[in-house]
């Protein structure tokens, strides 16, 4: 499902304050009835999830390795065509350039 970026990155925050709203319904609602603590339960999830969707997106965003799909490669270089029978394999890179160093100098 796509969310616009506003509502996207402000997800976490929506989270954390809903379960703020729910606990402070149910110290409204007064530890008398059985709805308090249903309301302390749901707040508490909430709370914990907004945070929980905060946390995996700084660690995500800190992480010093970029995203390694088969798509992010054809995004991350346009120049050359996605070949799939030569992804990982070091010896091919090394023939490629070889060969595009002796069609450039005229060999």
């Amino acid at each position: 499902m796509w969310l616009p970026t506003p509502f996207y990155e402000r997800a976490p925050v929506f989270w954390a304050l809903l379960g703020i709203l729910f606990i402070t319904a149910g110290f409204w609602v007064g530890f008398e009835r059985v709805l308090a603590f249903v309301y302390f339960g749901v707040g508490c999830f909430c709370v914990v999830w907004g945070f929980g969707i905060h946390a995996m997106r700084a660690k995500h965003r800190r992480s010093p390795y970029p995203v390694r799909g088969l798509h992010m490669i054809h995004v991350l270089d346009k120049t050359q065509p996605l070949n799939l029978g030569t992804l990982g394999d070091a010896s091919n890179d090394a023939r490629d350039t070889d060969t595009a160093d002796s069609a450039r100098s005229g060999r």
